[in-house]
């Protein structure tokens, strides 16, 4: 152990020193109580040679007031501030493991790259802590404290032996309520992981620790930074010039969305990266389950477990991402297009519960009735009157228009009246009734539809003995018409005349005499729509799967990364065929996961209990 003084700090016990930094050093502390009661904590103090200096000292307290605030399980929390000897402190939980730059050191040294599963996982968790820091707000007055990390790295993320991911060190963090405030031109964190606005000292935001998100994740993936060189200038130049090569040039079997997440991460406009680090958090969410939906803190602790990382002998001089083992020539592999990067790193709506081929199925479908194909042209009587051909298409017309303005499909019965000699079934169902009682008042509104358009013509020889006799009173046939009775001749005449009249022969010649009107112009048959088959409706059927889920309490379900508006249970929900990953979150937050095979014209069933 390598400490000065008492190992007595305050209340606290040094045990051993952790490490050192440029202003500060840490230390394995134990602080003891009642009963025998031991916690081990981890303990940070500035230098002496800085411990009386004012700024160093008001860094420390915005630190700590930034990180207390702060409670999330993927971010260190710090549980007391204070001042012993006129040395200032900050008292954090402890992590019993190695920070990522000492796993990155023992896997190079083994000429090993970080399995993808396990490099994803990291950068997720590092993101949802980002995203608590983003999105934390003053707890008395509500206003948000726009909190900016500033020095994402492997340096400041630990991984515990359990498999616990935790980002620490905001000694560099902004925020609006910080007592001490950079100044212009000042660039803090470092600068092989720096943004290019915040190596240009520009304004930053949380776009910024995206970037050095994706910085660190390409090196957690590669083994080596894209952006290199001899000296700061080399890479600082990179940082604001050159475009990143792909990281699938040194890893090719790396999955695709996993290579646009990094790019998206790694560009220089602010405003085409992921906008928060929530969105990119998400993403990568989608890229683990796409390598491993099961991966998690335990495989994590299998890995450390199985490389043995050890920090004794770490050094920062040397592991400083400097050197010429990086100036390689690169492979050539041709980077994604920006349409594609966007297309794979975009979170979807949440999935309808039904398919747009089920609501096509629907609205093509037949309501039940009368067989239009098999009504006999020549024999539909309606109202004691024989139709001709043309009257029977309009029919037709108006009926099939009411017919395919139907929404839902009722079953068929076995029998329907199509004619005045067919039988109504005996028992009809409600439903069928009511189709009946739609297509005879159908049939009701086309004829006076027609009648009103069409007068109707005398009668011909052939239909003759199918119209009354009219017969008219004596006084009635004497009476002389209003017209001539009184004696005006510019009087018009009726649009309509009437439809039988008295015979007069001082009035109007007989109606005999008289020119028949021409017949009326035959109308075209109207087309019919065609109805698709019952066969088709089954083969369309067919082509897709059904998913029922039940889960115990419930369960929210996510089908391929897009939530599904109901909660379990879920029936018979309706896929396309093949291989579908499902996840379902509990009501405690806990989340389940796998991959079903969905055939088509079959049901799977997947159930769960947590």
């Amino acid at each position: 152990m390598e400490q000065s003084g008492s190992p007595n700090f305050g209340r606290y016990r040094l045990l051993r020193r952790l490490g050192q930094g440029g202003m500060a050093e840490v230390y394995l502390a134990e602080v003891a109580g009642l009963g025998q009661f031991r916690k081990r904590i981890a303990i940070k103090r500035l230098l002496p040679h800085y411990a009386a200096n004012e700024r160093f000292v008001s860094m420390l307290r915005d630190e700590a007031k930034i990180a207390a605030a702060i409670r999330h399980p993927h971010v260190a929390a710090v549980l007391d501030f204070g001042e012993v000897e006129g040395q200032h402190y900050i008292a954090m939980e402890y992590i019993h493991g190695v920070d990522l730059a000492t796993v990155l050191r023992t896997l190079r040294d083994r000429d090993q790259l970080m399995p993808i599963a396990a490099a994803v996982y990291v950068a997720r968790c590092v993101a949802e802590g980002l995203e608590a820091a983003h999105t934390l707000r003053d707890a008395s007055t509500g206003k948000a404290l726009a909190v900016i990390h500033r020095d994402v790295s492997p340096h400041n993320i630990l991984v515990s032996f359990e498999g616990a991911v935790k980002l620490i060190d905001f000694g560099v963090a902004k925020a609006e309520n910080n007592s001490t405030k950079t100044r212009s031109g000042v660039i803090k964190g470092k600068l092989q992981y720096m943004s290019p606005e915040q190596a240009q000292a520009h304004e930053v935001d949380g776009r910024s620790d995206v970037f050095s998100l994706g910085m660190t994740l390409y090196k957690l993936l590669t083994g080596r930074l894209p952006f290199t060189g001899r000296n700061e200038y080399q890479i600082y130049d990179q940082i604001l010039r050159k475009e990143p090569s792909p990281p699938r040039a040194f890893v090719p079997e790396l999955p695709e969305r996993i290579d646009a997440v990094v790019t998206r991460a790694l560009r220089k406009d602010p405003e085409r990266r992921f906008q928060s680090a929530a969105e990119m958090a998400r993403v990568l969410q989608l890229s683990l389950w796409d390598v491993d939906p099961e991966y998690g803190p335990h495989e994590l602790a299998a890995l450390l477990q199985e490389i043995a990382p050890s920090s004794a002998d770490y050094d920062p001089e040397v592991d400083d991402d400097f050197g010429t083992q990086d100036s390689s020539p690169l492979p050539e592999v041709a980077p994604l297009a920006d349409e594609e990067v966007d297309r794979l790193t975009r979170v979807g709506p949440a999935v309808p519960d039904e398919e747009p081929e089920l609501h096509e199925t629907q609205a093509m479908a037949v309501i039940d009735g009368p067989d239009l194909e098999a009504m006999p042209a020549t024999e539909v009587v309606v109202t004691g009157d024989t139709w001709d051909e043309s009257r029977i298409d309009t029919f037709h017309g108006a009926v099939t228009q009411i017919h395919m303005a139907a929404e839902e499909p009722p079953p068929p019965p076995e029998a329907t009246a199509t004619t005045a000699e067919r039988a109504v079934p005996a028992q009809p169902s409600r439903r069928g009734a009511w189709v009946l009682f739609l297509v005879l008042l159908s049939g009701i509104a086309g004829a006076v539809f027609f009648l009103a358009l069409h007068p109707e013509d005398p009668p011909r020889p052939a239909d003759a003995e199918l119209r009354p006799a009219v017969v008219l009173p004596d006084a009635a046939r004497a009476a002389p018409a209003p017209d001539a009775a009184r004696g005006s001749s510019t009087t018009q005449p009726s649009r309509t005349p009437p439809r039988w009249r008295a015979p007069d022969a001082a009035a109007d010649p007989p109606v005999a005499d008289a020119a028949p009107p021409p017949p009326p112009t035959p109308r075209p048959p109207r087309r019919r729509r065609r109805r698709p088959t019952t066969r088709a409706i089954q083969q369309r059927r067919a082509q897709q799967g059904y998913l029922t889920v039940s889960a115990l309490p419930w369960a929210n379900v996510e089908v391929d990364g897009r939530r599904l508006r109901s909660r379990t249970p879920i029936r018979r929900h309706p896929l396309p065929p093949g291989s579908h990953l499902v996840r379902l979150v509990g009501p405690d937050g806990q989340s389940w996961s796998k991959r079903v095979v969905v055939r088509g014209g079959k049901e799977t069933t997947l159930g769960h209990k947590f």
